[in-house]
């Protein structure tokens, strides 16, 4: 595959996640709502395995399997709310719940003890 249609799909493939997903890319790594988080799952897949091009680190999409199901690291959603957790040294702190899963992670992200 040449350079110029390997642009392409790359661009093509970051449009879709952008607008279609919401996707808000951030320099460690991109906010995504809970309701696109699979379908995000899948066109990342479906780009690497036809065209064997690999959005996840041009997007810092690295971790969305890995991580919680809210794809915000330190945020999990909890019946109707959102938890932000935090892990360190193997113990395991409750830092709230929030409405929104943006501010849970800015709760995670602020969290000191």
């Amino acid at each position: 595959m040449k350079q110029s249609e390997r642009t392409k799909i790359v661009e093509k493939a970051c449009k879709i996640l952008t607008q279609d997903y919401k996707v808000v890319p951030t320099t460690t790594k991109p906010i995504i709502q809970d309701k696109y988080l699979d379908k995000v799952r899948k066109t990342v897949s479906h780009y690497k395995y036809k065209y064997g091009v690999d959005i996840t680190k041009i997007m810092s999409l690295e971790n969305i399997w890995k991580e919680s199901n809210t794809g915000l690291k330190g945020v999990r959603k909890d019946k109707n709310k959102y938890r932000a957790q935090k892990t360190i040294k193997g113990r395991t702190y409750c830092i709230g719940f929030y409405d929104t899963p943006e501010e849970a992670h800015e709760a995670f992200k602020n969290f000191k003890l």
